[in-house]
């Protein structure tokens, strides 16, 4: 049915905003057009296009929070650097919350004029606005929470749910890349912290990383 197709577009768009991290790597835009032509079993050449556009807007977001890395940053207050999210993690977290609240709309609506919808569509149409809401609400926390601040002794992770783990530069042991998840994992004597790749400013992050610990950004491969 038309909410059978329109649940498995909705939620292999969203598996490739999640999945992007690795699929960057791998053929960026044609790897995310060729997941979805796969997943939802597109033919018609507009489901194509649709396809198409969507892996282009994508991998155009994800090119601007990557050069959004790589900046420099300004207005640095007594040697104490914050680094945050770009902002359009919070304008598209708020448009998927908003989209899946007109989404229940519509398919309430579609539900009542649809008597003959089976369990299935049910069930497909109910599980793809909790994907789509809880994944709207996590990316809104992860701008609003997420925060990296150090300076020239201390660094601290503020991660997405607002917990913070901070450690000296001289106890932190390994730094290591996970593409699945996007993060730069910190390992320390004080615990284990995630900054995300996509944060403004890294390049300011590896910067202080090299000049206080033995470890370098080449040798770790670490995302630029």
């Amino acid at each position: 049915s038309n909410i059978r197709v329109f649940a498995q577009s909705a939620v292999s768009r969203s598996f490739a905003f999640l999945a992007w991290p690795f699929l960057s790597y791998a053929g960026t835009i044609f790897r995310v057009f060729e997941i979805h032509c796969l997943y939802c079993g597109f033919r018609s050449i507009t489901s194509m296009l649709t396809n198409f556009i969507t892996g282009l807007i994508i991998s155009t977001l994800f090119a601007y929070a990557s050069a959004q890395a790589s900046k420099e940053v300004a207005g640095v207050k007594n040697g104490e650097y914050v680094l945050r999210l770009p902002r359009f993690y919070k304008w598209f977290g708020h448009f998927t919350i908003s989209a899946t609240i007109v989404m229940i709309i519509w398919g309430a609506y579609s539900a009542y004029v649809d008597n003959d919808m089976g369990t299935v569509d049910i069930i497909a149409m109910i599980c793809t606005f909790l994907f789509l809401g809880g994944l709207g609400w996590v990316i809104v926390m992860w701008y609003r929470n997420h925060r990296v601040i150090f300076d020239q002794e201390n660094l601290t992770v503020r991660d997405w749910k607002g917990l913070e783990t901070s450690t000296k530069w001289s106890g932190i042991q390994n730094v290591r890349f996970r593409p699945f998840w996007g993060y730069i994992t910190i390992r320390s004597r004080f615990g284990e912290m995630n900054i995300h790749y996509h944060i403004t400013g890294l390049i300011e992050f590896y910067k202080m990383l090299e000049k206080k610990t033995h470890l370098r950004v080449k040798n770790l491969k670490l995302p630029h």
